[in-house]
């Protein structure tokens, strides 16, 4: 059951209309919501509405797949199960890379995670570090079928499933100082149990072990009786600002077995949970980075059981003032630990971005809003490698879009450790250290979707295989060949049975002016840009549907009116020369911490002309895609060709624009007149490094 229909689940009717558009493409009018930091645009507040298209719903369930059973509203896309969907492509060597490195060694290094740890039934940490590193550890041993990091995964597995109690409770108890900071924490918080949900549902799904239905059941039994005396925020804050995780998992339980009592724990958990519907209105308090990337969705989640349209609205006006007031340009906001303003030189934690990742890939199916779908493709292709050791053994605490070192000091982070902008395994906090590994399996997990009407939906792009069931139940394979992001061409091959009949999805980003989509060989009528195209038909086992999604460069305007340029779904960067030197002090077993520098000048601003007119202005150059893309020459992992990408054009120097500290200033108020030689720069994907400038002062 843990990815079929029981019995009683009973079917709606199914719709075979298209989808249909709730908004103007590109109206810029008091409801225009900017969520997507990428298409033209004047500033932060604009720079997202002509990505405002969402979908009307199809109504119905899938045959074939778990859907929203009443009374929850009808979702608009079906999440696939767990080994649904397989990395190839560029795509492989970066799970492979992982699982070589940090994450599949993790427990080896780091006594977190090891085998003391008191979810194992040791007398270790007893939090959220061991299901954090589950939670990517699973996925990525599934999609890959490796057996070593299965095993791992299932002895963890099955200690969780053995501490079940015959009151429902299960995971450890009793209170734990946590390493290095000494801090008490319960075994009993409601919050690490959220994880270790998520991480069960994806071992459902992948192996089908109905063991964890009755867990789950007996479990939110328990939740049901004990809430109203020891709510989510009865042992630490976290429980109650990331209760939409535990609804998530409710309702998930909920499509599998029917029970209605899971619908009276929704509510419970929904009036226990921090507002975040409306919260940026009423709320000036403390705005945790990682607890906003997850409650981000929670209005949206609870959506699913309250019907009530003001829920989605809430999802959008909250993405819309954190785009305005905290907004960056990789796709998500500032946060040092605290959302921290606009400034580039301010950070944004690892952890908030591979969870808002996660929300936005369940937002995806609830409300079928594109513009979160080009949000999540800006954030995977940007802000996730950013944040990530190419040579897959550590990762930043905090990145910055303008950040010209990466060194030992202190910044002004509202959170302040000495080490925040190294590459290494427990710089900062260890939070990221156990979280980071969720970000490239579970955006896989989420390339393809079913749809209501037993078809197939591409949302986000990237190469790969989904085998899944469609029409009237006939098992089919998508075979996704395409260097997407750095290549334009999307190839997805057909294979099964010939005559199966099922409709197929594509989403027509926003900024790909001029599409076109051929199907066996036969052009068809050119899409419109920020809808899906749905293309039924009975299949011939080979045909091969082409998408080709042309990108131009782009610029919007961010921080004290500066310009960012993208291309496709790819946030532009001048890179540099980066001189990479280990810290001694802070390796950890193999894996080695970094400081970042480079002797280069970074202080470039670039040509209001060449932004009015880029047509011309901008030479993009093209080369094969490496094994591993995100990094520039000199770093550990890089190829020595570097970025499969370049964007040549034509800068300034900008005297004014001074260091301060070893960082850089403040940017300059843009237009700034400026006298300087044009010089020839280089520009590569955000993604790619770790020194860098995205926010340009604007010459005239």
């Amino acid at each position: 059951m843990c990815n079929e229909h029981s019995p009683s689940a009973g079917r709606n009717g199914l719709s075979r209309r298209t989808f249909v558009e709730r908004a103007a493409l590109g109206a810029v009018a008091a409801s225009a919501l900017p969520l997507l930091p990428g298409s033209a645009a004047a500033s932060p507040a604009e720079a997202t509405s002509a990505a405002g298209r969402r979908p009307g719903r199809i109504d119905g369930r899938n045959s074939h797949y778990p859907s929203n059973r009443v009374p929850l509203v009808p979702s608009s896309y079906v999440p696939l199960p767990l080994g649904s969907v397989r990395p190839a492509g560029w795509l492989r060597p970066q799970l492979l890379g992982w699982a070589d490195g940090l994450t599949g060694r993790l427990d080896e290094v780091w006594p977190d995670v090891g085998p003391n740890n008191g979810w194992l039934g040791g007398d270790g940490d007893v939090w959220e570090r061991g299901p954090y590193w589950l939670d990517g550890l699973l996925p990525l041993a599934h999609q890959l079928q490796d057996p070593r990091l299965l095993e791992k995964a299932n002895r963890w597995i099955e200690a969780t499933l053995a501490s079940a109690r015959p009151d429902g409770y299960f995971g450890p108890s009793g209170e734990v100082a946590q390493r290095k900071t000494r801090r008490a924490v319960a075994g009993e918080d409601w919050w690490p149990k959220m994880v270790m949900l998520k991480v069960l549902q994806n071992h459902c799904e992948a192996t089908g072990d109905e063991r964890v239905l009755d867990l789950m059941t007996n479990y939110f039994r328990y939740q049901l009786q004990k809430l109203p005396s020891m709510p989510l925020g009865e042992y630490t804050w976290w429980g109650k600002q990331r209760g939409g995780e535990n609804l998530s998992s409710a309702h998930w339980l909920y499509n599998r077995t029917g029970d209605a009592f899971l619908l009276d724990l929704g509510q419970l958990l929904n009036q226990q949970t921090e507002r975040w519907a409306g919260r940026e209105t009423n709320d000036p308090g403390r705005w945790h980075v990682v607890n906003t990337a997850m409650g981000v969705k929670q209005p949206g989640v609870w959506y699913a059981q309250s019907g009530n349209p003001a829920d989605l609205e809430a999802v959008d006006n909250l993405i819309q003032w954190l785009t305005v007031m905290h907004g960056q340009p990789q796709g998500i906001w500032s946060g040092d630990e605290e959302l921290h303003g606009t400034d580039p030189r301010q950070g944004v934690e690892t952890c908030a971005i591979v969870e808002y990742m996660f929300s936005l890939e369940q937002l995806l199916p609830i409300a079928g809003d594109l513009r979160h779908a080009e949000i999540l493709e800006r954030v995977a292709y940007s802000a996730l490698p950013a944040a990530l050791s190419p040579a897959f053994g550590g990762r930043h605490y905090f990145q910055r879009p303008n950040q010209v070192a990466c060194t030992l000091g202190p910044r002004s982070f509202t959170v302040r450790h000495q080490d925040d902008t190294l590459i290494g395994l427990e710089t900062g906090y260890g939070c990221c250290t156990a979280n980071l590994h969720q970000g490239w399996p579970k955006f896989v997990q989420h390339l393809w979707y079913a749809t209501p009407d037993d078809g197939l939906a591409a949302l986000v792009y990237g190469p790969c295989e989904v085998t899944a069931k469609v029409g009237d139940g006939t098992e089919v394979r998508l075979v996704e060949e395409t260097d997407y992001p750095f290549d334009e061409t999307i190839r997805i091959t057909v294979r099964g049975a010939s005559g199966t009949r099922f409709p197929l999805y594509l989403h027509v980003p926003s900024w790909a002016a001029g599409a076109s989509i051929s199907v066996a060989g036969q052009r068809q009528a050119p899409p419109e840009v920020g809808t899906v195209t749905r293309i039924e038909r009975s299949w011939t086992d080979g045909d091969v549907v082409e998408l080709r999604l042309p990108m131009a460069v782009r610029a919007t305007r961010w921080h004290e009116n500066s310009a960012t340029l993208s291309l496709g779904p790819l946030l532009l960067a001048l890179g540099r020369v980066e001189n990479w030197s280990t810290v001694s002090d802070r390796k950890v077993g193999p894996f080695e911490a970094y400081e970042i520098r480079t002797d280069e000048p970074w202080n470039y601003g670039v040509r209001q002309a060449d932004l009015e007119e880029p047509a011309g202005a901008f030479e993009v150059i093209r080369r094969p895609v490496p094994e591993q893309p995100w990094a520039m020459p000199g770093a550990p992992g890089a190829p020595s060709a570097g970025p499969p990408i370049e964007v040549r054009c034509v800068g300034r120097r900008v005297p004014e624009w001074m260091p301060y500290g070893p960082d850089s200033g403040p940017v300059p108020w843009s237009p700034i007149r400026n006298e300087q030689a044009d010089e020839k720069l280089v520009l590569v994907p955000f993604g790619s490094t770790k020194i860098r400038i995205a926010e340009f002062p604007v010459t005239i």
